[in-house]
């Protein structure tokens, strides 16, 4: 039997611009993702999947990777795809076993269903997770990077692997973040495909670097607030999209951000009173929130 486990993410700045070579700041979180691997005697490959309320996935494939049967055929083709490709990439691992998953997390929130499961099963097969990531649900790569991270990263999409420097957030900064969940999910792959269609020169790109790079190494959260400003502004301008701290909580008394795609999952608020910043959001219907402590690590 073998275990594996990898950590959800959240890429507080760099959004969009990563995808196009900006440096980006993110945190593994807390919450995250477990894989049991046993031997069985049938030779064949049998999958099954557990969210917090119970198991949500189930599937039964032969040694072909031909589906036997599932509780969700369209899951279940991702996941032969998933499987395939890593056979492609290592013709030497076998696919028979158990494989029992755990997410501990709400699924809804965004925190990396997908780039946790790369990491599993890179992990387990001993496949590169960034080739696994790009010839399968693509993206920047980061969220591959804090699965098995343990503290902050700044990423940087490069060749031929990607630059992953470890950091630390300021206590004056990190103690006056709120991690606030939207109530939407958001498709990162249809956001990742209209960016794409954007045309981003590279002063843009090395303008979100260069946030990026100031935001790691503020000391203050009046600092960090100035530089939520600015790349929200920034960013704004770029999609053409109004930020949701003016589209949302223009009474809000600080700095407001989204994170990863915007419009769904997880956004940020600084604040000086946690009680006070949990209790407003609250107020207006958003009852799912953490602290920096309480989510990342």
């Amino acid at each position: 039997m073998a275990n594996f486990e990898a950590s959800g993410k959240l890429m507080l700045f760099g959004e969009y611009l990563v995808l196009c070579g900006s440096k980006s700041l993110a945190v593994p979180t807390v919450f995250g993702q477990k894989m049991m691997v046993e031997p069985n005697d049938n030779g064949q490959l049998h999958w099954s999947a557990y969210e917090p309320n119970g198991q949500w996935f189930s599937c039964r494939m032969d040694q072909s990777l031909a589906i036997q049967e599932s509780s969700d055929h369209l899951v279940a083709e991702k996941l032969q795809n998933l499987l395939t490709e890593v056979r492609k990439q290592r013709n030497t691992v076998s696919m028979s076993g158990t494989f029992t998953l755990s997410v501990d997390f709400d699924l809804s929130w965004g925190l990396g269903s997908s780039s946790t499961l790369i990491s599993l099963l890179s992990q387990w097969s001993g496949v590169d997770p960034f080739e696994l990531s790009d010839s399968t649900f693509g993206g920047s790569g980061y969220d591959v990077a804090c699965a098995t991270a343990s503290q902050p990263i700044l990423f940087q999409r490069s060749k031929p692997s990607p630059i992953v420097e470890p950091v630390s957030l300021s206590p004056n900064v990190a103690d006056h973040i709120l991690f606030v969940f939207s109530g939407q999910k958001q498709s990162s792959a249809n956001e990742v495909q209209k960016f794409n269609r954007r045309n981003i020169d590279q002063t843009e790109v090395d303008r979100m670097s260069d946030l990026v790079d100031a935001t790691s190494m503020c000391d203050s959260i009046e600092t960090f607030e100035r530089l939520v400003k600015d790349s929200e502004q920034f960013v704004s301008r770029i999609l053409g999209r109004e930020p949701i701290g003016q589209q949302r909580f223009g009474d809000y008394q600080y700095a407001v951000k989204s994170l990863g795609a915007w419009g769904g999952d997880f956004f940020l608020a600084t604040f000086r009173d946690l009680n006070t910043a949990k209790s407003y959001f609250i107020d207006r219907g958003y009852t799912t929130s953490f602290s920096y402590g309480e989510l990342a690590k």
